[in-house]
Protein backbone atom coordinates (compact mmCIF):
# COMPACT_ATOMS: atom_id res chain seq x y z
CA UNK A 1 0.00 0.00 0.00
CA UNK A 2 1.38 3.39 -0.88
CA UNK A 3 2.25 6.16 1.16
CA UNK A 4 -0.21 7.87 -0.79
CA UNK A 5 -2.90 5.90 0.94
CA UNK A 6 -1.83 6.57 4.44
CA UNK A 7 -3.86 8.70 6.82
CA UNK A 8 -3.62 9.01 10.45
CA UNK A 9 -6.94 10.12 12.02
CA UNK A 10 -8.45 11.87 14.66
CA UNK A 11 -7.26 10.27 18.15
CA UNK A 12 -9.60 7.25 20.06
CA UNK A 13 -9.65 7.63 23.66
CA UNK A 14 -8.72 4.69 25.66
CA UNK A 15 -12.71 4.07 26.49
CA UNK A 16 -14.01 5.96 23.53
CA UNK A 17 -16.07 4.80 20.88
CA UNK A 18 -15.59 6.76 17.46
CA UNK A 19 -17.05 6.53 13.93
CA UNK A 20 -14.09 7.57 11.12
CA UNK A 21 -15.12 9.01 7.67
CA UNK A 22 -12.93 7.71 4.79
CA UNK A 23 -13.89 9.56 1.93
CA UNK A 24 -12.62 7.74 -1.76
CA UNK A 25 -13.37 9.89 -4.09
CA UNK A 26 -12.65 13.87 -4.87
CA UNK A 27 -15.96 15.59 -3.95
CA UNK A 28 -17.03 15.96 -7.40
CA UNK A 29 -16.68 12.99 -8.50
CA UNK A 30 -18.35 13.49 -12.08
CA UNK A 31 -16.45 11.34 -14.07
CA UNK A 32 -15.49 14.53 -16.04
CA UNK A 33 -11.89 14.32 -17.77
CA UNK A 34 -10.84 16.79 -15.34
CA UNK A 35 -11.98 14.30 -12.21
CA UNK A 36 -8.52 12.94 -11.03
CA UNK A 37 -9.63 11.33 -7.90
CA UNK A 38 -9.51 7.51 -7.09
CA UNK A 39 -13.06 6.89 -8.39
CA UNK A 40 -13.12 8.83 -11.42
CA UNK A 41 -16.93 9.27 -11.33
CA UNK A 42 -17.36 5.53 -9.88
CA UNK A 43 -18.72 4.53 -6.54
CA UNK A 44 -18.31 2.34 -3.71
CA UNK A 45 -19.94 -1.04 -3.75
CA UNK A 46 -18.29 -2.86 -1.36
CA UNK A 47 -16.34 -1.98 2.03
CA UNK A 48 -13.93 -3.97 4.35
CA UNK A 49 -12.10 -3.53 7.34
CA UNK A 50 -9.02 -5.11 8.93
CA UNK A 51 -7.41 -4.52 11.86
CA UNK A 52 -4.32 -6.15 13.02
CA UNK A 53 -4.27 -5.23 16.49
CA UNK A 54 -8.33 -6.39 16.80
CA UNK A 55 -8.88 -7.52 20.41
CA UNK A 56 -5.64 -6.17 21.90
CA UNK A 57 -5.88 -2.62 21.06
CA UNK A 58 -8.66 -1.41 18.89
CA UNK A 59 -12.04 -3.31 18.52
CA UNK A 60 -13.79 -3.05 15.41
CA UNK A 61 -17.74 -2.29 15.78
CA UNK A 62 -18.74 -1.98 12.25
CA UNK A 63 -18.98 -0.12 8.36
CA UNK A 64 -21.07 1.17 6.55
CA UNK A 65 -21.02 2.95 3.01
CA UNK A 66 -22.37 6.54 3.36
CA UNK A 67 -25.74 5.70 0.84
CA UNK A 68 -26.28 9.60 1.35
CA UNK A 69 -23.74 12.64 0.41
CA UNK A 70 -21.45 13.87 3.32
CA UNK A 71 -19.47 16.55 4.34
CA UNK A 72 -16.25 16.27 5.87
CA UNK A 73 -14.47 19.16 7.02
CA UNK A 74 -16.41 21.63 5.17
CA UNK A 75 -16.25 19.37 1.42
CA UNK A 76 -19.46 17.43 0.75
CA UNK A 77 -18.62 14.28 -0.77
CA UNK A 78 -21.31 12.72 -3.35
CA UNK A 79 -23.44 9.49 -2.17
CA UNK A 80 -21.82 6.01 -2.03
CA UNK A 81 -17.99 7.98 -1.99
CA UNK A 82 -17.68 7.41 1.74
CA UNK A 83 -16.97 4.55 4.22
CA UNK A 84 -17.34 5.00 8.40
CA UNK A 85 -15.60 2.58 9.99
CA UNK A 86 -17.04 2.53 13.95
CA UNK A 87 -14.21 1.47 16.55
CA UNK A 88 -13.71 1.09 19.87
CA UNK A 89 -10.43 1.03 22.07
CA UNK A 90 -10.03 -2.25 24.36
CA UNK A 91 -10.22 -1.67 28.01
CA UNK A 92 -6.58 -0.90 29.39
CA UNK A 93 -5.28 -0.68 25.70
CA UNK A 94 -1.80 0.55 24.99
CA UNK A 95 -1.86 4.54 24.56
CA UNK A 96 -0.05 4.53 20.92
CA UNK A 97 -0.64 4.24 17.27
CA UNK A 98 -2.77 2.00 15.53
CA UNK A 99 -3.65 0.61 11.80
CA UNK A 100 -6.85 -0.37 10.07
CA UNK A 101 -6.52 -1.74 6.55
CA UNK A 102 -9.29 -0.92 4.29
CA UNK A 103 -10.22 -2.12 0.97
CA UNK A 104 -13.21 -1.18 -0.80
CA UNK A 105 -14.52 -2.46 -4.54
CA UNK A 106 -16.23 -0.23 -7.10
CA UNK A 107 -19.28 -0.74 -9.04
CA UNK A 108 -16.88 -1.05 -11.62
CA UNK A 109 -15.14 -3.94 -10.08
CA UNK A 110 -11.76 -1.70 -9.46
CA UNK A 111 -10.23 -2.52 -6.37
CA UNK A 112 -8.30 -0.26 -3.71
CA UNK A 113 -7.02 -0.10 -0.57
CA UNK A 114 -6.12 2.58 2.36
CA UNK A 115 -4.51 2.18 5.22
CA UNK A 116 -5.50 4.74 8.33
CA UNK A 117 -3.42 5.59 11.76
CA UNK A 118 -5.94 5.64 14.78
CA UNK A 119 -4.35 6.68 17.99
CA UNK A 120 -4.92 6.00 21.14
CA UNK A 121 -4.53 8.62 23.78
CA UNK A 122 -4.87 9.18 27.52
CA UNK A 123 -8.42 9.89 28.13
CA UNK A 124 -8.80 13.12 29.33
Amino acid sequence: MSEDNKRTLAPLGRYDKKDYHIAWADPDNDASADDDGLLQGDVVSVASWTIPSCGTALQFESSTIQASPVTIEGVTYPANTVTTLWVSAVSGAPVGEYEALGTIVTSGTREYGRKIIIPIREQI
